[in-house]
């Protein structure tokens, strides 16, 4: 990093704030703890989503988006025993292989999907607002 970063601060060691940040909110974080404490804190976190979501027809939602990123997460929750909503957002920009890879993981996991398709002009016009 360096100062063509906006807000960026150095301090007297030449590490900036943002570099510290990121450090302070990994060492609070489960990144650094053994595979043990992991293990048990995502097996308390699929406890307490599955009492939440007790006599729901899901008891989560993973966005989906074709890639394997989303895909990964979803396969992730169904080998949980979660029961989640797979969700996608169409802003009219998927692709082909996309769609397909949705299609194709919503099938072999037998989970639901909900599509929102996002009204173009709207969008379009969020977007140029945005830049």
């Amino acid at each position: 990093m360096d100062t063509s970063a906006q807000g960026i601060v150095f301090d007297e060691n030449g590490r900036c704030n943002f570099c510290r940040a990121f450090e302070e909110v990994v060492q609070s974080s489960a990144l650094l703890s053994n595979d043990a404490t992991r293990r048990i804190r995502l097996a308390d976190l699929v406890d307490r989503v599955k009492a939440n979501g007790k006599n729901k027809p899901y008891d989560c939602i993973v966005g989906v988006s074709g890639g394997v990123d989303s895909s990964w997460a979803l396969v992730q929750a169904v080998q949980l025993g979660l029961r989640p909503l797979a969700v996608h957002m169409d802003n009219g920009w998927d692709t082909e292989l996309a769609a397909n890879n949705i299609s194709e993981l919503i099938d072999r996991l037998g989970v639901d999907l909900y599509t929102y398709v996002i009204d173009w002009a709207e969008y379009r016009s969020s977007q140029s607002k945005a830049g």
